[in-house]
């Protein structure tokens, strides 16, 4: 990738990604890097199974195919681990073409701090579960895409992954039996 568009990226101080035609992360600034990273790492994998948002895919697409130098944006909600810590961001997208055959996406997250106030006012009670829920699954979700990737090939890390996997099926299990009673 051109060293000059990775300096002024990461010179930024909003979160700032570059994605692929296929959905893949190329490259993440500092601040991205802040906000993502307790969901793993982040070069190389689908921005929805960081993000968990098919919205967010499908405006990457969206832009990416029109090729238009024009912004694009959608809302991005990150939840916290109880309603009231949700992050709310606008996230816009622009097309870059780097030579003739490579075009990539520019992502960059800006804070919405009018959802979060709106969100804060009137909370959900659903919300808390659909939190605890997404969690493990988020979990499964990245080590899925890695093992269908084939990145994870030593047999002990696999037994790892799967077993790490396990541990969040139980922990679902745990969050759905609590709803029943």
């Amino acid at each position: 990738m051109d060293g000059l568009l990775e300096t002024v990226l990461e010179g930024l101080a909003q979160a700032c990604l570059l994605v692929d035609g296929a959905d893949r992360i190329l490259f993440s600034n500092e601040a991205a890097k802040l906000l993502f990273m307790p969901k793993g790492r982040l070069l190389g994998r689908k921005l929805e199974a960081v993000l968990a948002d098919r919205q967010l895919s499908q405006l990457v697409a969206e832009c990416h195919a029109s090729g238009r130098a024009e912004t694009m944006s959608c809302a991005l909600r990150l939840p916290g681990k109880a309603w009231r810590d949700d992050r709310h961001f606008v996230v816009e997208a622009v097309p870059l073409a780097l030579g003739a055959e490579r075009r990539l996406v520019r992502l960059a997250l800006r804070p919405d701090d009018e959802a979060e106030s709106a969100a804060k006012v009137a909370p959900n009670p659903a919300a808390d579960v659909l939190i605890q829920l997404r969690g493990p699954l988020t979990v499964v979700q990245g080590y899925l895409e890695n093992l269908l990737d084939g990145m994870i090939t030593d047999p002990v890390a696999l037994r790892q992954s799967l077993l790490t996997m396990r541990r969040s099926t139980v922990q679902i299990e745990r969050i759905l039996e609590a709803l029943r009673q």
